[in-house]
């Protein structure tokens, strides 16, 4: 009985990774087999198996790993043929010696597996749409040629591609932006005296902000007047922008952060962490910054 029949021309290498992934399921139905043959200058590949150990589910399961397959044929023609097109036509703006990373980006997300949960949600449900498109196309008539698929598919495909290209392409940049930021405030922070010995902040449960110097030292007010070295009106800043420039302008030869799994913005404790460098310490409880705490943040 075939389950899947899958035709192409000229040299894949398919038949192997087909070999390959389907040899687990292959111990289990032992007269599943992958029948390899040649008619009209057609490669064929016949996945059979015994009628008595057909299943929906074992029909699905080869489904999915076809389809899975031919996904990475096609993102490694996108790779050989396309990917340069893109970078010349779309992403011209990006410098030459950083293409080279942002290509590494964009490959390693698409050649993942979509069940990997260290990348984001949003890829793999594209690279999931990409799949079952193909799978789509195999149900039809439970087989699919290959080249008639990239003849007469592929701009669909690529089309999904593009989304994920330009997601990647725009965190890059969004990364870019973040990085020179960061070096702007370490500039900042070197050209400064320091004025301030040690500064504690303060994170009490609701996320917010407590800032103390070392001798405890309600220092906000302070840190109101340091937002006119950064040109910013009060009630244009958010707390976080206050805490930034006083943190810069002040520039503390030491800076201890305490309560800070209650930080509602992690982003703004791994700016300080990256402007500050070795200067940050993160208090895990100690007994005086409870102390501290108790009495000044209900």
């Amino acid at each position: 009985m075939v389950l899947v029949r899958v035709a192409y021309e000229g040299e894949k290498n398919i038949v192997d990774e087909l070999k390959a992934s389907l040899r687990n399921i292959q111990r289990k139905k032992s007269s599943l087999q992958i029948l390899e043959k040649v008619y009209a200058n057609n490669n064929l590949i016949d996945i059979v198996c015994d009628p008595a150990d057909y299943t929906e589910d074992l029909k699905n399961i080869i489904f999915d790993i076809v389809s899975q397959k031919i996904y990475e044929l096609v993102i490694n023609i996108f790779s050989d043929r396309e990917i340069d097109y893109f970078f010349d036509n779309s992403y011209f703006f990006i410098k030459y010696d950083e293409i080279g990373e942002v290509k590494n980006k964009i490959l390693d997300i698409l050649f993942s597996t979509t069940s990997d949960k260290n990348k984001e949600s949003f890829f793999i449900d594209k690279k999931n749409k990409i799949v079952n498109i193909i799978k789509s196309c195999i149900e039809e008539n439970n087989e699919i040629n290959i080249d008639g698929f990239i003849r007469f598919r592929m701009k669909e495909i690529f089309k999904e591609i593009e989304i994920i290209v330009d997601r990647i392409v725009e965190r890059h940049m969004v990364e870019k932006e973040y990085n020179e930021f960061i070096k702007l405030l370490k500039y900042f922070v070197e050209i400064q005296e320091s004025k301030l010995e040690e500064v504690h902040i303060i994170i009490n449960k609701r996320g917010a902000y407590t800032i103390l110097d070392k001798d405890r030292n309600d220092i906000y007010d302070l840190f109101l007047d340091d937002l006119n070295d950064f040109n910013m009106s009060i009630i244009s800043a958010n707390k976080d922008d206050l805490l930034i420039s006083g943190l810069i302008t002040n520039s503390p030869e030491k800076i201890i952060i305490h309560g800070v799994k209650n930080s509602l913005n992690i982003e703004i404790i791994d700016t300080i962490k990256q402007v500050f460098e070795d200067k940050v310490i993160f208090c895990c409880g100690c007994a005086e910054c409870k102390e501290t705490a108790n009495k000044l943040i209900k």
